[in-house]
């Protein structure tokens, strides 16, 4: 555990308390200083990302609940532990704290020592479970986020998407004729194309709001928001393209020598539809790309009825 990489932000009211917290983590952590509830908003808003937050005395409009709420809401902050530091013993004060998931709840005075272990120990654990939770997402062969990872990255953009009336965009990419490479080549080579194929996936959707996941098997999806449509179709089929240029032989392929991929894509206004929907046309966009020689890139058209599908260049 390497105490120099973690930041903290410190919230307290009172100039002698930030410095004196400053003073006693500063040799080991990163130490972020906000003066009122309102700052520590800002700051928690901001490109800082921090490892812990410690919530001293706080005398603004904006509460230490406030704060601790806005840390366990946010995304990026829903397992980071926060400590709160209380002037004097107030059971209700310090159940109501506890409810609302406060990793530890300290009564002043408190010894210096014992907050350095407190706060050390709190990391700890934050560690230990963010490497729980990153096993449980990922996938153990391709190092991609697995099934389970998308879903809930699936839900929390769908529901964001839906408030902001904003669209989803779901490709699903399959290696094709992959059950004849396995037969011919073996496992073990057909395990070292996926990870192959998921090396070219996670170099070409790299941006913060792409997020590609091994959904089983051969198959991948893609989940992409604010992105254009001229802009994904161009990257799928830079895909595409990319994947075939690793020349992975595959002389069972009724495409191509060597192994390729089909994809599907699908696009829907969230706050319009339904997850289902997107689901289905990015499945059927898939279907339609096998059908018509693999080896391609097929977009749904919500112009069109009948699940009718554009072949892009």
């Amino acid at each position: 555990m390497d105490e120099s990489l973690y930041t903290i932000l410190v919230v307290d009211s009172g100039l002698e308390r930030r410095v004196a917290f400053k003073s006693l983590f500063s040799d080991c952590y990163q130490v972020v200083l906000a003066e009122n509830g309102e700052q520590a908003l800002h700051m928690l808003e901001s490109e800082l990302l921090f490892d812990l937050v410690i919530l001293g005395e706080n005398m603004s409009v904006v509460s230490n609940f406030d704060v601790l709420k806005s840390v366990h809401h946010a995304c990026r902050y829903k397992d980071t532990p926060v400590l709160m530091i209380a002037n004097s013993v107030d059971v209700d004060d310090e159940v109501r704290a506890l409810k609302l998931g406060v990793a530890d709840y300290i009564h002043r005075p408190f010894d210096p020592v014992v907050l350095r272990l407190r706060v050390k120990n709190t990391l700890k654990q934050a560690e230990l479970l963010k490497q729980l939770i990153t096993l449980a997402d990922t996938d153990y062969l391709t190092g991609l986020n697995n099934r389970r990872s998308f879903a809930t990255m699936f839900d929390r953009v769908w529901r964001r998407s839906a408030r902001t009336n904003s669209r989803v965009s779901l490709a699903i990419l399959d290696i094709d004729f992959f059950k004849r490479f396995n037969d011919r080549y073996g496992h073990a080579e057909g395990d070292k194309a996926l990870k192959k194929v998921s090396e070219v996936l996670r170099e070409h959707f790299r941006r913060a709001t792409d997020f590609v996941a091994r959904y089983g098997g051969e198959e991948f999806v893609i989940l992409c928001t604010d992105i254009e449509a001229k802009e994904l179709d161009h990257q799928l089929a830079k895909t595409v393209q990319a994947i075939e240029a690793l020349q992975l032989p595959h002389e069972s392929s009724n495409v191509s020598k060597w192994l390729t991929v089909s994809v599907g894509v699908a696009v829907v206004n969230a706050a319009d539809g339904v997850t289902e929907k997107l689901f289905k046309h990015a499945d059927r966009s898939l279907y339609a790309a096998k059908s018509s020689g693999r080896n391609c890139v097929l977009r749904h058209s919500e112009a069109l009825e009948g699940g009718v599908v554009d072949e892009l260049p």
